[in-house]
């Protein structure tokens, strides 16, 4: 009886992995360098109205009123945008990769469609990881006039007070990761989901993603609002987020193995 070899998945995945990352990271990049500019813009100009620094407050007070808004109407813009466009990108990347044309050659390489799902997945926790950190520089600028000495042991000692749980900092920065890929892993399976059909697909993408999210709201996080009822402290707080984070982490996979499945067995390219 001839033996089968395990196949090791690891090489074919960083394949997909490298090819989505550099094809995403030429639009992604430059929007995120925007968000960091105009929040820098935006702290000098705007936010910090006690300053030391007779350079910035030289500069800060010359500048009109319209200006001033204008910038704080792009802060605000940059930051939705820049959340969309990741989002609708790396959805768009695996309609075209896996249910457009380019799913032709990409079925043709000697890459399974689950290393080409959970590639792509990979790609989305990568951005996710990147666009954390780049939220937390673009805050740290918009505060960058009033971030003196005095400021950052304030912060310091906060971190430090026994009232202040650091678990649940962290959670709440898990939550933020968790949710976009289970954002990213909603849309792939909605998109797989709809691509069964022949015809209406755009009418069965809704339909599909409405019920998807009264299910999983019911299922998976129904019992949020009543342990909210209990919450006394941040570090219960920070246990609830916790269970949250891992929901969030559960569905995705979750997703992710029904988008791999339909794409293996039921696959409809056009």
């Amino acid at each position: 009886m001839e033996d089968k070899k395990i196949r090791n998945p690891f090489p074919s995945l960083g394949k997909v992995f490298k090819y989505e990352f550099l094809n995403s990271y030429r639009v992604l990049l430059p929007i995120y360098a925007a968000v960091l500019v105009v929040a820098l813009l935006a702290g000098v100009f705007i936010l910090g109205p006690e300053i030391k620094n007779e350079f910035i407050d030289a500069a800060s007070s010359t500048a009109p009123s319209w200006f001033k808004g204008l910038l704080g109407f792009l802060c605000v813009v940059v930051y939705i945008a820049s959340f969309a466009v990741t989002l609708v990108y790396l959805e768009k990347r695996f309609k075209h990769g896996m249910l457009g044309d380019e799913a032709y050659l990409n079925m043709s390489l000697p890459v399974t469609v689950g290393e080409h799902v959970w590639g792509r997945a990979l790609v989305a926790f990568v951005w996710s990881l990147i666009y954390t950190v780049i939220i937390a520089l673009s805050v740290i600028l918009l505060f960058i006039r009033v971030l003196d000495s005095e400021t950052i042991g304030y912060i310091i000692d906060a971190l430090m007070d026994e009232d202040f749980s650091i678990s649940f900092m962290f959670a709440m920065i898990c939550f933020g990761i968790s949710g976009f890929l289970l954002i990213v892993m909603f849309c792939y399976v909605v998109n797989a989901i709809s691509h069964l059909a022949k015809k209406h697909r755009k009418l069965i993408e809704v339909v599909v993603a409405v019920l998807l999210i009264i299910l999983v709201g019911h299922l998976g996080y129904s019992w949020i609002d009543s342990m909210a009822y209990n919450i006394g402290t941040t570090a219960e707080a920070a246990s609830v987020i916790w269970l949250v984070d891992l929901m969030n982490v559960v569905y995705a996979v979750v997703f992710g193995v029904v988008t791999q499945l339909i794409l293996q067995f039921r696959m409809n390219l056009e």
